[in-house]
């Protein structure tokens, strides 16, 4: 049973994410003054989420075609658009991920689109092999080989647990084929439980957006990264 507390907030939210302006001093009204912080709060999400529509437009909005691919169906993603395609060139289902819009900054789209096709050129067993990277309606997007099968987190979600052998023999994995990636001069970047996909022959590291930082981060800095991230799926 729902106080009058929690259906002011639950109206809130769903005002909000039908497009139509929230009240939000009626809201107030309806929740005790010990719980104005919580009121404040969705208010700053709900504001930021707006700023965010109105410069980005719907990040999860994918199109039906993307260049030479065909959209199958959305996954879900965060500050990217990650959905299964259909690769009309190799007559292949790939895996297209495409980034937030750009804004027409060259500098920005220049460093993705370098990092992306860098990123073509390396082969092992356990990364997905990525096929290519563009540039189209703003965005940054690579299509990359597509892997069926659960990933690390799937599992965990299951409640599959890894002996301590097999955990350590996933992270010895993982070194190696970071160590590929590190020796090109490139990271990886957004490793987790959620981008290593297992399948019963093999691990797969997926690439990921999150290997591209911006200009502004150095280089020098960015294996440590993956190292402590690797550390961390380990934990």
């Amino acid at each position: 049973m729902t106080t009058d507390r929690d259906d002011a907030l639950i109206e809130a939210a769903f005002a909000f994410a039908d497009g139509t302006a929230v009240p939000w001093e009626n809201v107030r009204a309806r929740v005790a003054a010990e719980d104005g912080h919580v009121v404040e709060a969705l208010e700053t999400i709900c504001q930021l989420t707006e700023i965010r529509r109105a410069r980005h437009g719907d990040l999860e909005t994918v199109p039906e075609r993307w260049g030479h691919l065909t959209i199958l169906n959305p996954l879900p993603g965060g500050d990217v658009s990650r959905s299964v395609a259909r690769d009309d060139t190799l007559g292949r289902e790939v895996v297209l991920t495409l980034s937030a819009p750009l804004d027409g900054d060259a500098v920005r789209t220049e460093h993705l689109l370098t990092q992306a096709r860098a990123r073509t050129g390396l082969i092992h067993p356990n990364l997905a092999r990525l096929y290519g990277a563009d540039y189209l309606n703003d965005r940054v997007g690579y299509w990359a080989e597509r892997v069926p099968g659960p990933t690390i987190e799937e599992l965990l979600m299951s409640g599959q647990r890894l002996s301590t052998t097999d955990a350590c023999e996933v992270a010895a994995t993982l070194c190696r084929a970071i160590a590929v990636v590190h020796a090109a001069g490139l990271a990886v970047g957004g490793i987790s439980a959620a981008s290593v996909v297992t399948t019963p022959e093999r691990l797969v590291l997926m690439p990921s957006l999150g290997a591209m930082a911006g200009p502004q981060v150095p280089a020098q800095g960015l294996p440590a990264t993956d190292t402590t991230a690797v550390a961390a799926l380990l934990y």
